[in-house]
């Protein structure tokens, strides 16, 4: 089976899922189901013959404009007191296949998708909340920029656009 990324499912064995972050692995192995019933995240899986390679989750969110800068704010033209984004909650690739630039593909894929859902759900932006510092490099390499007195990142869903045309 080829590389494919698909919706959390318990057929996927995640026994053997190890990114080197404990707190992300026990978001993949003990939170996933959960809040995919809840409603809270969904998971999405890069797997190949049943091997997870990587995941990631996303969610709707808001951000208080407070927290984006005047230029950001006059640039996106936005109104409200929060805003609609996208939240990439969790993403990491299994220790045994890093380098290889699954993070960098699980990162457009949901990217792409944050684009797909926008338009039948508002969303100017998508966030990240990077787990360390390694995290928020990797972001920002990608046009993510830092918000206002705050850990998160962001890049607009029009910056998005432009990066998946290419």
């Amino acid at each position: 089976m080829p590389l494919q990324i698909v919706r959390y499912s318990s057929i996927y064995n995640k026994k053997h899922f190890s990114s080197g972050n404990s707190e992300l692995d026990r978001c993949l192995k003990e939170q996933s189901s959960q809040d995919a019933k809840r409603n809270q995240a969904i998971t999405y899986l890069l797997v190949d013959d049943e091997s997870i390679k990587g995941f990631y989750t996303l969610s709707s969110y808001s951000i208080s404009k407070e927290i984006i800068s005047k230029e950001t704010l006059k640039a996106l033209n936005l109104s409200y007191a929060d805003i609609p984004s996208t939240l990439i909650g969790r993403l990491a690739v299994n220790k045994n296949e890093q380098g290889k630039g699954y993070g960098k593909y699980l990162l457009r894929d949901a990217l792409n998708r944050a684009v797909i859902i926008s338009k039948d759900v508002a969303s100017v932006a998508v966030i990240v909340d990077p787990i360390d510092e390694s995290a928020k490099s990797f972001y920002l390499q990608f046009g993510f920029f830092e918000l206002l007195n705050s850990k998160k990142l962001m890049i607009p869903i029009k910056t998005i656009k432009k990066l998946l045309s290419k």
